[in-house]
């Protein structure tokens, strides 16, 4: 369910993806040594608006013969060259879960689990320590939870950046155990980390729904909130609902139940204006199981600061599309399977492009796992989803199809765990979002200017198979593409957005103990 993604889908889980490292030397890089833990996932760009000025990312470092442990935070400028660095130490049971950068200062939530404590460090672009406090720690928290969640979709990003103000984390805690009703807290830390401008929202104590919220979008003036409701622990009954927030106050400001006149909706992308907001998503059956279904089509509508909503429009499957994706009546693209859509992207033109992927449902005749790309967390199952094609989806600035991009990647299987086969397809997208079981990485913009970035393993005929990185650029009108080969012997990879015209890999060495980041130019 794709809103789900900004509820769901980003804590930290890890990284693993066996491509790895540029053949050819660049003179921009780093490299680091005495690794002895590093998470992928907690690596980050740091950027001043639209532009990457630098990186921040933490590891564990190898300490001799003592039992505790050392933490390095290191933070690079733009061109990898070593600007500041922060040291924590810790015992057995500390873990460093998630960083963020806002614009002003780095965040780092950082879990003692004997303790059931977090504590978020705030650090300043030189690495310097500016303040210090403890955030909510619940029943989810322990890492026996953590790791249950994970396996069926989940993890989520708690700690949120807001530009110029401050953080925002969100929590997730029971009242009396894991079976007992849960509720949701958000809690909004400013950039002087004062106690009178901190402020915290929870489900409300006569609230009879098992509740959870997530980030969705912000601005200076409003947070919205994804929140989603059930009655019971068990019910497939799900509500879906927009919250908005004074993001100064925290004062509740509406909470409006996603859903028209005529379909269920679930939201894709949130764009906050000045005077409205602009919501992106799928519809879906009046009165259908959202959780289940399979979508009709794209839509999109505006909402009003105190709530209102207006100027509905949908694009079904198996109409509007009908000349690019030929579609069944159950939503189904024909040979495509569905399209996952990981980002929406608007022009100063007002056009608007979609980056999806299509996946698709199969039977697995061995129920073997990917250990590749999705890290090792699969279970054995009889069911896979099969990963294919890149979809950039081009749209009037009133939303109608103007064209659409299909980027052939190779395909290939995410082994779903126990009992996911009966899930529907809006839920099986987040569990291959759970497990990186997806291509694609990031879109980086600046101004009209953008590019999608994904990763595929390339079959070649009378070439030796390999990695790539693969770029679909927006400029000038026009979109064009680019690869750029990949191998290594390392153990991780990821790849980030970098100054523009660069990407930058950064490799994790186990065997080694060392990482090492380096910059590669993509052409336009």
């Amino acid at each position: 369910m794709v809103h789900l993604e900004a509820l769901l889908k980003t804590t930290f889980t890890v990284v693993f993806i066996f491509l790895l490292a540029i053949s050819n030397s660049f003179s921009q890089k780093n490299s680091f040594s005495d690794i002895l833990n590093a998470n992928l996932r907690s690596f980050g760009p740091i950027y001043e608006k639209n532009n990457v000025t630098g990186y921040y990312f933490f590891y564990e470092e190898k300490k001799g013969k003592s039992k505790d442990k050392k933490f390095t935070i290191s933070i690079l400028d733009q061109n990898l060259s070593n600007v500041g660095q922060k040291t924590i130490e810790g015992s057995y049971s500390t873990q460093l879960e998630e960083g963020t950068y806002n614009g002003d200062l780095l965040a780092f939530r950082v879990a003692e689990h004997n303790k059931k404590k977090y504590k978020l460090h705030l650090l300043d672009k030189n690495g310097t320590e500016v303040g210090k406090r403890e955030l909510n720690y619940g029943t989810f928290d322990e890492p026996r939870y953590q790791e249950q969640m994970g396996m069926i979709g989940l993890n989520e990003q708690k700690l949120i950046p807001v530009a110029g103000k401050g953080f925002l984390y969100y929590s997730l805690d029971t009242y009396k155990g894991i079976m007992s009703k849960q509720y949701y807290t958000i809690t909004f830390i400013p950039n002087n980390n004062s106690d009178e401008q901190t402020w915290e929202y929870s489900t409300p104590k006569s609230s009879e729904d098992y509740e959870i919220a997530g980030y969705l979008a912000s601005s200076e003036d409003i947070l919205l909130s994804t929140i989603v409701k059930k009655r019971k622990l068990m019910s497939k009954k799900v509500e879906y609902f927009v919250m908005g927030t004074d993001i100064n106050t925290g004062e509740k400001l509406f909470e409006k139940k996603l859903k028209s006149s005529k379909y269920e909706l679930l939201i894709t992308n949130a764009q906050v204006g000045k005077e409205n907001i602009k919501f992106f998503g799928q519809y879906y059956p009046k009165d259908s199981k959202v959780i289940k279904e399979a979508s009709l089509g794209l839509c999109t509508f505006t909402m009003e600061m105190d709530g209102t909503t207006n100027d509905y429009k949908y694009l079904s499957w198996t109409k509007d599309f009908k000349r690019l994706l030929p579609t069944n009546k159950k939503g189904k693209i024909n040979d495509v399977g569905y399209l996952y859509f990981h980002s929406f992207v608007k022009t100063s033109s007002g056009d608007i492009f979609a980056i999806a992927e299509n996946y698709r449902k199969t039977i697995s005749a061995g129920g073997t796992t990917l250990q590749v790309l999705s890290g090792g967390k699969s279970g054995s199952s009889a069911s896979k989803v099969v990963v294919e094609d890149l979809y950039v989806l081009e749209f009037s600035s009133d939303f109608e199809i103007k064209n659409m991009k299909i980027i052939e990647k190779s395909k290939h299987d995410v082994y779903l765990p126990p009992g996911a086969s009966f899930y529907g397809p809006q839920v099986l997208s987040l569990i291959v979002q759970s497990y990186n079981g997806f291509d694609y990485v990031f879109t980086q913009q600046e101004d009209d200017l953008f590019s999608v970035g994904y990763v595929d393993f390339e079959v070649r005929k009378k070439a030796k198979n390999g990695l790539v990185y693969g770029a679909v650029n927006y400029l000038d009108g026009e979109l064009t593409t680019d690869k750029i080969d990949l191998s290594t012997d390392a153990t991780e990879l990821r790849v980030l957005p970098a100054k523009t015209g660069y990407i930058a890999i950064w490799e994790y060495f186990r065997k080694d103990k060392k990482m090492d980041i380096h910059l590669e130019r993509i052409n336009f």
